[in-house]
Protein backbone atom coordinates (compact mmCIF):
# COMPACT_ATOMS: atom_id res chain seq x y z
CA UNK A 1 0.00 0.00 0.00
CA UNK A 2 1.62 3.27 -1.03
CA UNK A 3 2.28 5.77 1.92
CA UNK A 4 1.09 9.78 1.69
CA UNK A 5 3.58 11.81 1.98
CA UNK A 6 3.55 15.37 3.67
CA UNK A 7 2.26 17.13 1.03
CA UNK A 8 -0.36 15.05 -0.03
CA UNK A 9 -2.21 14.84 3.24
CA UNK A 10 -2.29 18.83 3.49
CA UNK A 11 -3.45 18.71 0.01
CA UNK A 12 -6.48 16.33 1.06
CA UNK A 13 -6.83 17.86 4.28
CA UNK A 14 -7.64 21.38 2.51
CA UNK A 15 -9.89 19.65 0.09
CA UNK A 16 -11.74 18.48 2.81
CA UNK A 17 -11.68 22.20 5.01
CA UNK A 18 -13.03 23.97 1.78
CA UNK A 19 -16.17 21.67 0.63
CA UNK A 20 -17.28 21.13 4.30
CA UNK A 21 -17.45 24.57 5.56
CA UNK A 22 -20.02 26.96 4.13
CA UNK A 23 -19.17 29.18 1.11
CA UNK A 24 -20.40 33.05 1.63
CA UNK A 25 -22.18 33.95 -1.41
CA UNK A 26 -22.38 38.01 -2.30
CA UNK A 27 -26.06 39.13 -0.76
CA UNK A 28 -28.54 40.53 -2.90
CA UNK A 29 -28.61 44.33 -2.94
CA UNK A 30 -31.60 46.42 -3.70
CA UNK A 31 -31.55 50.37 -4.58
CA UNK A 32 -35.18 51.59 -4.88
CA UNK A 33 -35.96 55.47 -5.14
CA UNK A 34 -34.24 56.24 -8.43
CA UNK A 35 -35.89 53.89 -10.46
CA UNK A 36 -37.82 56.84 -12.64
CA UNK A 37 -35.03 59.81 -12.39
CA UNK A 38 -35.43 62.52 -10.45
CA UNK A 39 -36.46 66.17 -11.76
CA UNK A 40 -33.72 69.46 -11.82
CA UNK A 41 -34.59 71.17 -8.23
CA UNK A 42 -36.15 67.97 -7.10
CA UNK A 43 -35.44 65.85 -3.65
CA UNK A 44 -35.34 61.82 -3.37
CA UNK A 45 -35.74 59.13 -1.10
CA UNK A 46 -33.24 56.40 -1.68
CA UNK A 47 -33.06 52.93 0.15
CA UNK A 48 -30.81 50.44 -0.39
CA UNK A 49 -31.08 47.24 1.30
CA UNK A 50 -28.72 44.10 1.05
CA UNK A 51 -29.76 40.44 1.87
CA UNK A 52 -27.56 40.48 4.39
CA UNK A 53 -26.47 42.51 7.19
CA UNK A 54 -24.12 45.40 6.94
CA UNK A 55 -22.10 47.26 9.02
CA UNK A 56 -21.63 50.42 7.16
CA UNK A 57 -22.90 52.12 3.84
CA UNK A 58 -21.58 54.90 2.14
CA UNK A 59 -22.27 56.56 -1.08
CA UNK A 60 -20.87 59.07 -3.30
CA UNK A 61 -22.26 60.86 -6.25
CA UNK A 62 -20.77 63.79 -8.46
CA UNK A 63 -17.93 63.95 -5.61
CA UNK A 64 -20.11 64.46 -2.83
CA UNK A 65 -20.68 61.81 0.33
CA UNK A 66 -24.20 60.91 0.54
CA UNK A 67 -25.00 60.60 4.30
CA UNK A 68 -27.07 57.18 4.98
CA UNK A 69 -28.60 56.81 7.80
CA UNK A 70 -28.81 52.82 9.10
CA UNK A 71 -32.43 51.95 8.93
CA UNK A 72 -31.83 48.09 9.84
CA UNK A 73 -29.27 45.14 10.19
CA UNK A 74 -29.67 45.30 6.10
CA UNK A 75 -30.86 48.84 5.30
CA UNK A 76 -29.81 52.38 5.11
CA UNK A 77 -31.31 55.31 3.47
CA UNK A 78 -30.27 58.72 2.84
CA UNK A 79 -32.11 61.77 0.81
CA UNK A 80 -30.48 62.89 -2.61
CA UNK A 81 -31.09 66.67 -3.94
CA UNK A 82 -30.37 68.21 -7.30
CA UNK A 83 -29.91 71.92 -8.13
CA UNK A 84 -32.50 73.08 -10.26
CA UNK A 85 -29.26 74.16 -12.59
CA UNK A 86 -27.67 70.47 -12.72
CA UNK A 87 -27.11 69.71 -16.29
CA UNK A 88 -29.70 67.40 -17.34
CA UNK A 89 -28.98 63.38 -18.01
CA UNK A 90 -27.33 59.52 -16.84
CA UNK A 91 -25.36 60.07 -13.40
CA UNK A 92 -23.97 57.45 -11.54
CA UNK A 93 -24.27 56.84 -7.67
CA UNK A 94 -21.36 54.78 -6.38
CA UNK A 95 -22.00 53.12 -3.29
CA UNK A 96 -20.02 50.75 -0.85
CA UNK A 97 -20.69 48.55 1.89
CA UNK A 98 -19.12 45.84 4.50
CA UNK A 99 -20.69 43.29 6.44
CA UNK A 100 -19.15 40.55 8.53
CA UNK A 101 -20.10 37.76 5.61
CA UNK A 102 -20.48 40.48 2.91
CA UNK A 103 -19.21 43.51 0.99
CA UNK A 104 -20.73 45.23 -1.58
CA UNK A 105 -19.24 47.87 -4.47
CA UNK A 106 -21.97 48.98 -6.58
CA UNK A 107 -22.72 51.98 -9.48
CA UNK A 108 -26.03 53.13 -9.90
CA UNK A 109 -27.11 54.59 -13.21
CA UNK A 110 -29.91 56.98 -13.06
CA UNK A 111 -31.42 59.93 -14.77
CA UNK A 112 -31.44 63.92 -13.99
CA UNK A 113 -34.64 65.12 -15.68
CA UNK A 114 -35.10 68.41 -17.36
CA UNK A 115 -38.13 70.39 -15.79
CA UNK A 116 -39.32 73.30 -17.65
CA UNK A 117 -39.35 76.40 -14.93
CA UNK A 118 -42.64 78.93 -15.02
CA UNK A 119 -42.15 83.33 -15.96
CA UNK A 120 -43.85 85.36 -13.11
CA UNK A 121 -44.75 89.03 -13.87
CA UNK A 122 -44.80 91.30 -10.72
CA UNK A 123 -45.55 95.15 -10.01
CA UNK A 124 -44.06 96.03 -6.95
CA UNK A 125 -43.16 99.43 -5.16
CA UNK A 126 -40.12 100.72 -6.94
CA UNK A 127 -37.82 100.69 -3.59
CA UNK A 128 -39.04 97.05 -3.13
CA UNK A 129 -37.05 96.40 -6.66
CA UNK A 130 -34.35 98.96 -6.54
CA UNK A 131 -33.55 99.54 -2.85
CA UNK A 132 -31.46 102.65 -2.39
CA UNK A 133 -27.67 102.22 -0.76
CA UNK A 134 -28.63 101.70 3.16
CA UNK A 135 -31.16 99.42 2.30
CA UNK A 136 -28.95 97.32 0.55
CA UNK A 137 -26.77 97.44 3.60
CA UNK A 138 -29.35 95.62 5.63
CA UNK A 139 -30.33 93.52 2.35
CA UNK A 140 -26.37 91.80 2.75
CA UNK A 141 -26.43 91.70 5.86
CA UNK A 142 -29.62 89.55 5.73
CA UNK A 143 -28.08 87.53 3.20
CA UNK A 144 -25.09 86.74 5.23
CA UNK A 145 -27.39 85.40 7.81
CA UNK A 146 -29.34 83.62 6.41
CA UNK A 147 -26.73 81.93 4.07
CA UNK A 148 -24.91 80.77 7.30
CA UNK A 149 -28.02 79.43 8.89
CA UNK A 150 -28.56 77.05 5.86
CA UNK A 151 -25.26 75.85 6.28
CA UNK A 152 -25.83 74.13 9.92
CA UNK A 153 -28.04 71.62 8.45
CA UNK A 154 -27.03 68.28 10.90
CA UNK A 155 -25.60 65.23 9.31
CA UNK A 156 -27.79 63.58 12.51
CA UNK A 157 -31.61 62.96 10.93
CA UNK A 158 -33.85 64.72 12.88
CA UNK A 159 -37.06 63.85 10.28
CA UNK A 160 -39.17 61.08 10.88
CA UNK A 161 -41.84 60.11 8.30
CA UNK A 162 -43.64 61.78 5.65
CA UNK A 163 -43.47 65.34 5.41
CA UNK A 164 -46.45 67.14 5.69
CA UNK A 165 -47.42 70.84 4.18
CA UNK A 166 -46.82 73.80 6.42
CA UNK A 167 -50.11 75.37 5.96
CA UNK A 168 -53.79 74.82 4.19
CA UNK A 169 -53.75 76.88 0.96
CA UNK A 170 -52.85 75.89 -2.59
CA UNK A 171 -49.55 75.51 -3.31
CA UNK A 172 -48.57 78.14 -6.32
CA UNK A 173 -45.88 75.72 -8.30
CA UNK A 174 -43.58 78.78 -8.96
CA UNK A 175 -40.32 77.33 -7.44
CA UNK A 176 -37.49 78.22 -9.79
CA UNK A 177 -39.70 80.78 -11.91
CA UNK A 178 -38.38 83.24 -13.92
CA UNK A 179 -39.35 86.37 -12.34
CA UNK A 180 -39.89 89.89 -13.75
CA UNK A 181 -40.26 92.77 -11.70
CA UNK A 182 -41.36 95.45 -12.66
CA UNK A 183 -40.51 94.88 -16.47
CA UNK A 184 -36.62 93.75 -14.81
CA UNK A 185 -35.29 89.92 -14.72
CA UNK A 186 -34.68 88.89 -11.63
CA UNK A 187 -33.47 85.53 -9.78
CA UNK A 188 -35.41 82.54 -9.58
CA UNK A 189 -37.79 82.33 -7.64
CA UNK A 190 -36.32 80.56 -4.42
CA UNK A 191 -39.28 78.65 -3.35
CA UNK A 192 -42.85 77.79 -3.25
CA UNK A 193 -45.95 80.72 -2.32
CA UNK A 194 -48.59 79.21 -1.00
CA UNK A 195 -51.66 81.18 -0.72
CA UNK A 196 -53.45 81.28 2.85
CA UNK A 197 -55.08 84.24 4.86
CA UNK A 198 -53.77 86.31 7.45
CA UNK A 199 -53.37 84.80 10.69
CA UNK A 200 -53.38 80.95 9.51
CA UNK A 201 -51.20 78.71 11.48
CA UNK A 202 -48.08 77.66 9.91
CA UNK A 203 -47.05 74.07 11.13
CA UNK A 204 -43.70 72.04 10.72
CA UNK A 205 -43.45 69.77 8.41
CA UNK A 206 -41.50 67.50 10.40
CA UNK A 207 -39.44 67.19 13.05
CA UNK A 208 -36.40 69.81 13.47
CA UNK A 209 -34.66 72.32 15.46
CA UNK A 210 -34.83 76.13 14.88
CA UNK A 211 -31.87 77.90 13.63
CA UNK A 212 -32.83 80.86 12.49
CA UNK A 213 -34.97 83.65 13.19
CA UNK A 214 -35.12 87.40 12.38
CA UNK A 215 -37.38 90.28 10.80
CA UNK A 216 -35.35 90.64 6.87
CA UNK A 217 -36.16 93.27 4.36
CA UNK A 218 -37.19 91.04 1.66
CA UNK A 219 -38.42 88.06 4.15
CA UNK A 220 -39.82 89.94 6.27
CA UNK A 221 -40.77 87.84 10.06
CA UNK A 222 -38.09 84.55 8.51
CA UNK A 223 -37.94 80.94 10.29
CA UNK A 224 -35.02 77.96 9.21
CA UNK A 225 -36.02 74.55 10.57
CA UNK A 226 -33.12 72.55 10.17
CA UNK A 227 -34.10 68.67 9.72
CA UNK A 228 -31.03 67.30 9.59
CA UNK A 229 -29.12 64.79 7.07
CA UNK A 230 -28.34 68.17 5.37
CA UNK A 231 -32.26 69.30 5.18
CA UNK A 232 -33.57 72.79 6.12
CA UNK A 233 -36.56 74.16 5.49
CA UNK A 234 -37.62 78.48 5.46
CA UNK A 235 -40.35 80.38 5.85
CA UNK A 236 -40.88 84.25 5.45
CA UNK A 237 -43.79 86.96 5.01
CA UNK A 238 -44.75 85.44 8.83
CA UNK A 239 -47.02 87.78 10.61
CA UNK A 240 -46.45 86.54 14.33
CA UNK A 241 -42.75 84.07 14.78
CA UNK A 242 -43.94 81.95 17.56
CA UNK A 243 -41.12 79.88 18.59
CA UNK A 244 -37.29 80.84 19.51
CA UNK A 245 -34.29 80.32 18.23
CA UNK A 246 -32.94 76.22 19.27
CA UNK A 247 -35.93 75.28 19.86
CA UNK A 248 -36.71 71.65 19.23
CA UNK A 249 -40.13 71.36 17.40
CA UNK A 250 -42.04 68.28 16.17
CA UNK A 251 -43.92 67.43 13.11
CA UNK A 252 -47.08 69.29 13.22
CA UNK A 253 -46.18 71.98 15.44
CA UNK A 254 -46.99 75.48 15.23
CA UNK A 255 -44.00 77.89 14.27
CA UNK A 256 -46.02 81.07 13.36
CA UNK A 257 -48.71 82.77 11.15
CA UNK A 258 -49.35 83.71 7.91
CA UNK A 259 -48.82 87.24 6.88
CA UNK A 260 -47.56 89.73 4.00
CA UNK A 261 -44.47 91.09 5.78
CA UNK A 262 -41.27 92.34 3.78
CA UNK A 263 -41.50 91.94 0.06
CA UNK A 264 -45.17 90.79 -0.30
CA UNK A 265 -48.15 91.80 -2.34
CA UNK A 266 -50.66 90.29 -0.16
CA UNK A 267 -50.77 87.46 3.13
CA UNK A 268 -49.11 83.94 1.90
CA UNK A 269 -46.34 81.76 2.88
CA UNK A 270 -42.95 81.55 1.22
CA UNK A 271 -41.73 78.10 1.76
CA UNK A 272 -38.35 76.85 1.01
CA UNK A 273 -36.21 73.67 1.35
CA UNK A 274 -31.86 73.67 0.79
CA UNK A 275 -30.25 70.73 0.71
CA UNK A 276 -26.66 70.49 1.94
CA UNK A 277 -26.91 74.53 1.32
CA UNK A 278 -28.34 74.90 -2.65
CA UNK A 279 -32.20 75.24 -3.46
CA UNK A 280 -34.59 72.52 -4.07
CA UNK A 281 -38.12 72.41 -4.23
CA UNK A 282 -39.50 71.95 -0.75
CA UNK A 283 -42.73 70.66 -2.82
CA UNK A 284 -41.11 67.54 -3.30
CA UNK A 285 -40.98 66.75 -0.11
CA UNK A 286 -44.98 65.91 -0.11
CA UNK A 287 -44.67 63.25 -2.59
CA UNK A 288 -41.43 61.25 -0.91
CA UNK A 289 -43.19 57.52 -0.04
CA UNK A 290 -41.52 57.42 3.24
CA UNK A 291 -42.77 53.21 4.32
CA UNK A 292 -42.20 52.75 7.35
CA UNK A 293 -43.20 52.60 10.97
CA UNK A 294 -40.76 53.92 12.78
CA UNK A 295 -40.45 56.83 9.99
CA UNK A 296 -36.83 56.29 9.71
CA UNK A 297 -36.67 53.35 7.06
CA UNK A 298 -38.43 51.63 4.46
CA UNK A 299 -38.95 51.34 0.97
CA UNK A 300 -39.45 55.02 -0.97
CA UNK A 301 -39.84 56.57 -4.37
CA UNK A 302 -40.86 59.99 -5.92
CA UNK A 303 -42.37 58.40 -8.85
CA UNK A 304 -46.16 60.77 -8.93
CA UNK A 305 -45.10 64.41 -10.23
CA UNK A 306 -46.15 66.49 -7.18
CA UNK A 307 -48.63 68.17 -9.94
CA UNK A 308 -50.77 65.47 -9.35
CA UNK A 309 -50.31 64.70 -5.60
CA UNK A 310 -53.31 64.89 -3.16
CA UNK A 311 -50.85 66.65 -0.56
CA UNK A 312 -50.42 69.30 -2.65
CA UNK A 313 -54.33 70.26 -3.53
CA UNK A 314 -56.79 73.31 -2.63
CA UNK A 315 -57.48 74.15 0.99
CA UNK A 316 -57.91 71.41 3.27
Amino acid sequence: MQTLNKSSILFFTCLFIFFSSPITEAGEIKVQGLEDGIRQGDLAFVTVKNSSKLDYLTGKLEGEKLLFQRDSESSYSTLIGIPMDKKPGEYKLFLKGEGVNDSIIRTVRFEIKKRDFNIERLSLPQKMVEPGEELLKRIRRDNVAIFKAKQIASKERFWRGEFIKPVKGKIANNFGARRILNGVDKKPHSGNDIKAGKGSEIKSPNDGRITYLDDTYYGGNTVIIDHGQGLSTLYMHLSKILVNHGDSVKKGETIGLVGSTGRSTGPHLHWGAYFDGFKVDPASLLVLDIDSPNSYGGIASNKKGYEDSDRLGGNE
